[in-house]
């Protein structure tokens, strides 16, 4: 901005002020050089956009730049948030689901009416039903094709003339009740989380299919107040998780000790995740690590206890310089050690997620979370870990710079 007014100013100078009066030949000298200042200002201007553009290269070609960019951006992400946490959370948000529910039911007045929320990954769950009482209703499975042939269709789906011996709609026993006709439609919100509202009457040619203004606007409406709520909650969440980094930052960096980075490290992730065993190591050099931290189910690999790290998953990730996410390490036809080969049992543990303490590309150690249930630990919490335990790995690495230094 500076060298842009600079500019302004000699041209203004240059076009407006005569410099005659000082001589011809002073007058050319004053005029060679603002046309040369102005030169400068250019050439530097041009200078340091063109140095921008190929750091911006170089960083897309360098996977090691382009990561240490993506860590510097992670701490102001903005999370993700799920529709089905909300809805869990917030009774107000059931509620306002209900009223679109009976907004549409009172419009057109059908048999049955039902909502589903699908999470994109296999989970379907009712979130509200309104049945005559003499049906006898079942819950329908979330693989059902009724489900795929809603997916199909872009707007509302109407089919008025089902045959009595019609399975179609998979949520009776065809001997207790047998719909002739079912409307039915989506609200897609989130990251492909769906809304499925289905409606069935116990006689064909049942809906009207010139009035299906009402219902697109109902779903424009949920869709759009939905969508808010989870951009609000992930920015709830954000700022949040921005809080929590901070702070472990600012008791990470107050430590003049690496057992004492170990604690306050150890008790942040103990309070962040649930797990049924947590443990932390350190290598030791090239061929080895130590744990340094051992909490929760009670095994032979206690406190002090040395591995090799081409023997085991904990071994790999600081090996490797890798995360490991696996969501049952006793699925499959051979046996996983955590780490050594002469293990012979997990102790019953199952899901696996761990993650390096890295500096440039080296590990400097890893912090594993296990638990005895399957699929406990998901893409999030591993990306959740990996930011706490970047600053883990750069308060390690200051304090073992400080030692040297300090001889």
């Amino acid at each position: 901005m500076a060298r842009f007014i600079r500019i302004f100013i000699l041209v203004i100078l240059g076009v407006f002020i005569r410099f005659e009066f000082l001589g011809t030949i002073a007058a050319i000298v004053v005029r060679l050089l603002i046309v040369g200042a102005i030169g400068y200002d250019l050439y530097i201007m041009w200078k340091e956009s063109t140095e921008e553009q190929e750091e911006d290269e170089r960083q897309e070609e360098d996977p090691q730049a382009r990561m240490l960019m993506l860590k510097k951006q992670a701490l102001f992400d903005i999370r993700l948030f799920s529709l089905d946490l909300i809805i869990q959370n917030d009774e107000r948000y059931v509620e306002f689901l209900k009223n679109q529910f009976d907004i549409l039911w009172n419009f057109i007045l059908p048999h049955n009416g039902y909502l589903f929320y699908f999470d994109g990954k296999g989970i379907l769950k009712i979130i509200h039903k309104s049945i005559q009482s003499e049906v006898e209703w079942k819950m329908p499975p979330a693989e059902s094709p009724f489900f795929e042939l809603i997916d199909a269709k872009a707007g509302i789906l109407i089919e008025n003339n089902l045959e009595l011996a019609s399975k179609s709609v998979p949520f009776y026993d065809q001997q207790s009740y047998k719909p002739r006709a079912f409307l039915a439609f989506k609200t897609v919100v989130g990251n492909e989380e769906k809304l499925y509202w289905v409606f069935d009457a116990a006689s064909a040619n049942f809906f009207n299919t010139d009035e299906t203004g009402i219902l697109e606007t109902v779903n424009k409406e949920v869709k759009k107040v939905l969508d808010q709520a989870i951009k609000t909650a992930g920015l709830e969440e954000s700022f949040i998780d921005i809080k929590q980094k901070l702070q472990l930052a600012q008791r990470l960096n107050a430590q003049n000790n690496i057992d004492g980075c170990i604690e306050v490290y150890s008790e942040f992730i103990i309070e962040q995740f649930e797990a049924s065993r947590m443990t932390i190591a350190l290598r030791k050099n090239e061929e080895a690590a130590r744990i340094v931290k051992a909490v929760g189910v009670d095994d032979t690999f206690k406190t002090g206890f040395e591995f090799a790290l081409d023997e085991g998953l904990s071994g790999w990730v600081i090996m490797k310089n890798k995360p490991y996410l696996i969501d049952n390490i006793d699925k499959g036809e051979y046996f996983i050690p955590r780490f050594t080969r002469q293990e012979r049992t997990n102790y019953s543990l199952r899901s696996f997620l761990a993650v390096p303490f890295q500096v440039d590309d080296r590990a400097l150690g890893m912090v594993s979370l296990e638990h005895k249930e399957e699929n406990q630990f998901n893409f999030e919490d591993k990306e959740r870990l990996m930011a706490y335990s970047q600053l883990m790995a750069e308060a390690i690495h200051r304090l073992k710079n400080e030692q040297e230094i300090g001889g």
